[in-house]
């Protein structure tokens, strides 16, 4: 059984430093924007992209999709933050050794942590953190 996971379904328009706003494929709008600096996911709209200087206010907030650890590094967590404002651990991740890696091209591996023991089933591998991030965030968040 293949664990990849495609969100091509959704688009970026990608910015400077590994950025992009991540965009509603059913009418184009923009409905987050990826941070490459800390590979956090925040929800945003159109509005942002049209006043670029309000980023700086955005990515200071709260993100909606937490990446935790370093992106250059081996392991880490995401985190969805909920209605309440907490946030619920959602996945381990690992970055893949590329000679033992479950896809081609693939980079990243994530484990179920939030224990609905449903939704998330199986572990699921990525290309890059951005895809890892946006699948996270259009499925647990939106």
């Amino acid at each position: 059984m293949d664990s990849s996971v495609d969100i091509r379904p959704y688009s970026y328009r990608e910015l400077d430093n590994g950025s992009c706003y991540l965009v509603n494929p059913s009418d184009d709008s923009i409905v987050g924007y990826f941070d490459g600096r800390t590979g956090n996911a925040h929800a945003c709209d159109n509005r942002v992209a049209e006043a670029p200087h309000n980023l700086q206010e955005l990515t200071a907030s709260d993100p909606a999709v937490r990446f935790i650890g370093s992106l250059d590094g081996d392991t880490g967590q995401l985190t969805v933050r909920q209605p309440e404002g907490n946030y619920l651990r959602i996945c381990r991740w690992d970055r893949l050794n590329p000679e033992t890696a479950l896809k081609s091209g693939a980079m990243f591996r994530t484990l179920p942590q939030c224990g609905c023991g449903g939704s998330l089933g199986s572990p699921k591998v990525f290309d890059s953190v951005v895809d890892m991030v946006a699948y996270h965030f259009f499925s647990f968040y939106l």
